[in-house]
């Protein structure tokens, strides 16, 4: 039986309900002349959106809702214990390290530079680029370990601090002519402890307060960072 949109009832029982696989087959086999639909025939709807073919939009508005035949239905339990038996090996799976290396190989390679689907065709400056590479972490690390996670100018332990070059970030690339990540990760004066130091955020406005906006607070007095 069927509603007046042409949707199968609760009362309607499938016709190879109980049916083995083997005999399943065997009638699909007999009736295959007779199915209005076989392998190798193309779907009505394929290559169509509901942008450009009302069919489709209609589908989707028929079945949102009170509309849609499982409107306000929630599985049992039981019927809850057996998605999530279905589900084992579909999530979850903890893949060992050299599947875990393999995998990101395979990704590296195809979501860098243009094809990666957020490329923009290279708008990230060549500062920005500088301040994301493994070397840069490293280096503003050991910044902070050898002072102590400590800001030099105020003393202030921990919190937000900030590692700030002494002879300027952009001076070094500028004096080096380094125009490319390759260059500047062979530059060691670009990753020299001794140019520099930690800063709070409060004191790094102070020294540099381009990197701020001028609704951030600055402290109003100036001071002045020597070599360590």
């Amino acid at each position: 039986m069927r509603d007046s949109k042409g949707r199968f009832t609760s009362e309607q029982v499938p016709w190879n309900k109980g049916l083995s696989r083997e005999t399943n087959e065997k009638v699909r086999k007999m009736c295959g002349n007779l199915m209005p639909f076989r392998r190798g025939d193309q779907p009505w709807n394929k290559d169509l959106k509901k942008e450009n073919d009302t069919r489709v939009a209609s589908i989707g508005k028929n079945m949102t809702g009170i509309k849609n035949p499982m409107y306000g239905k929630h599985p049992s339990a039981e019927a809850r214990i057996k998605m999530k038996e279905n589900a084992k090996g579909m999530r979850g799976q903890n893949h060992s390290a050299l599947t875990k290396g393999k995998i990101s190989l395979n990704r590296r390679d195809k979501l860098r530079g243009c094809e990666n689907p957020n490329w923009k065709g290279g708008t990230t400056s060549l500062y920005l680029r500088i301040r994301q590479l493994r070397e840069y972490t490293e280096w503003r690390l050991a910044v902070f370990k050898r002072d102590n996670f400590t800001c030099v100018n105020c003393h202030k332990v921990g919190g937000w601090l900030e590692g700030h070059h002494i002879e300027s970030f952009s001076q070094i690339i500028n004096e080096n002519h380094i125009t490319s990540i390759i260059e500047a990760q062979m530059c060691k004066e670009l990753w020299a402890r001794y140019n520099g130091v930690t800063l709070c955020r409060d004191c790094h406005a102070v020294i540099d307060p381009r990197r701020y906006s001028s609704k951030k607070p600055v402290k109003e007095e100036r001071m002045v960072i020597n070599r360590v």
